[in-house]
């Protein structure tokens, strides 16, 4: 309100935010179908995208080859830190490292809400969620979403592909994911190779950034520790000659999901690469 009291409709970083805070989140007017003609009708538009979504991140059960791959494992004290209950300076701490102005979740409150009463909301709230902690269960209204499907830049507007789907979680969980990505993110580059340097911070100077939030501050964390099963499989069994640097061998490596491989024998060690 205080900007807008300020600056009002003058041309400036105000209203240049609101224009493409209004573009970003513009409804979807049609979309193709699965039959390749084009729908306006709002129902099936959402229809469309609960199907695109449902068959995207349905995966069959197969055998992993990555399980031949030598990864590292924690050590007892640092499992145990990580397992830890919750503190209240933890939750303290992770609350005002939140960026302002985000958009909120189901709940409506954004993390300046929370800071602002915080000496009221404090202990109730740590409660809560040292008790969801301890049942290992969120209620299934907390763990509620609100799904923006965000045009990714460049793409065809009436394709489902071409937009990157944004969680608004509400304030409470995403204060807990807050927690538990401040933790891992101490222990993370222990069991990380070094040709991983996306989301991991202190790596390098240029990876200290998150650049691909995707709504949950543990989910940067979570996508490396998941892809680092596949680096490692390549890094012990693909059959070609690493380049060799600083007396480290290198046959890939990793920013976020950009993976950029060194092959000899691109012909041959590309399929080796896209059988695993």
């Amino acid at each position: 309100l205080c900007g807008f009291l300020l600056h009002g409709a003058k041309p400036g970083k105000l209203l240049a935010l609101r224009l493409r805070q209004c573009d970003s989140f513009a409804a979807i007017s049609c979309v193709k179908t699965k039959d390749g003609a084009v729908t306006t009708n709002p129902s099936e538009i959402n229809d469309r995208f609960v199907d695109f979504y449902k068959d995207l991140y349905l995966s069959d059960t197969l055998d992993s080859p990555f399980s031949l791959a030598s990864l590292p494992i924690l050590a007892q004290q640092d499992a145990l830190l990580l397992e830890a209950p919750i503190t209240f300076c933890e939750l303290t701490e992770a609350l005002k490292s939140f960026s302002k102005n985000k958009a909120p979740g189901m709940d409506g409150i954004q993390a300046e809400v929370l800071l602002t009463f915080w000496a009221q909301l404090a202990s109730p709230l740590f409660r809560m969620l040292s008790s969801a902690i301890r049942s290992s269960q969120l209620h299934p209204a907390l763990n509620s979403v609100i799904i923006s499907l965000l045009l990714k830049q460049g793409k065809v507007y009436v394709i489902c592909s071409s937009y990157r789907p944004l969680s608004l979680m509400n304030s409470d969980v995403k204060l807990l994911a807050k927690v538990l990505a401040r933790r891992l993110q101490l222990m993370i580059a222990k069991i990380v190779h070094p040709d991983q340097t996306g989301f991991i911070s202190a790596r390098y100077a240029t990876d200290n950034k998150w650049v691909a939030r995707q709504g949950c501050p543990l989910s940067p964390l979570l996508f490396i520790l998941s892809l680092e099963p596949l680096a490692a499989a390549i890094r012990s069994s693909v059959p070609c000659t690493p380049i060799v640097a600083y007396n480290t061998s290198h046959k890939i490596s990793l920013y976020a999901d950009d993976v950029l491989l060194y092959l000899g024998n691109v012909s041959s060690d590309l399929q080796y690469v896209l059988g695993l």
